[in-house]
């Protein structure tokens, strides 16, 4: 990446994401049983290996109530020897932006470093003629919210080293429609941001999309 092309996605200098969800967003829940149930279910995790499909599951029921806390802290329970179904779950976080305003940086740090240290994990099962790499998904999510959060240059580093470059083109390509439907005034900078894209079917794709929103 030149410094050149670098300059350009630094001349935003704030995203208004928090008003482009196209979801509204549901704040922390209080449901002192639901809470008590789920916080139950992770003390009995914590420490205990082979717990991914459980530590998800957990997850993901937080999610759903909008008991945020939880969630992230079961993000946290996962055991080392998690792959595959943590990073499906950091990838779910990263890829809504309606939930970043609840991350505390420390569970941002704390993703990105499991994500790095986790091995490549394709789906099972998938449609279509590509098999999806949960690992680079994850990179690519997690770039979205560094690049939306003004640090290009961390997106760009997590971006490469992810070994599917599909999965993070795809990522690519929506924040690319991202930035023409809710930030108009910044057409250009999806336009450079879609030269990052490597896959010429998914690019082709994203200028098509962009031709939509060119007047």
């Amino acid at each position: 990446m030149s410094n050149d092309k670098l300059l350009i996605f630094k001349q935003v200098p704030y995203w208004d994401y928090e008003n482009w969800s196209d979801s509204d967003f549901v704040s922390e829940s209080k449901n002192p049983t639901k809470e008590r149930l789920l916080k139950k279910s992770l003390e009995l995790l914590k420490g205990v290996s082979g717990n991914e499909t459980a530590c998800r599951e957990v997850f993901e029921t937080a999610l759903k109530f909008h008991l945020y806390e939880i969630a992230y802290e079961a993000l946290q329970a996962f055991s080392p020897d998690s792959d595959f179904h943590l990073c499906v779950s950091i990838s779910k976080v990263f890829e809504e932006m309606n939930l970043w305003r609840h991350i505390p940086i420390t569970v941002v740090d704390y993703t990105k470093k499991r994500v790095l240290k986790s091995a490549d994990c394709h789906s099972g099962m998938w449609f279509g003629d590509f098999r999806p790499e949960q690992r680079s998904k994850a990179l690519g999510n997690l770039g979205r919210y560094y690049f939306f959060n003004n640090q290009p240059s961390e997106a760009f580093k997590l971006w490469d080293i992810a070994n599917e470059r599909r999965n993070v083109d795809e990522i690519i390509g929506e924040m690319c429609e991202t930035i023409a439907k809710f930030s108009f005034k910044h057409l250009n900078i999806a336009l450079e941001l879609s030269d990052l894209i490597v896959t010429p079917t998914i690019q082709a794709k994203t200028l098509s999309k962009l031709s939509l929103f060119a007047e």
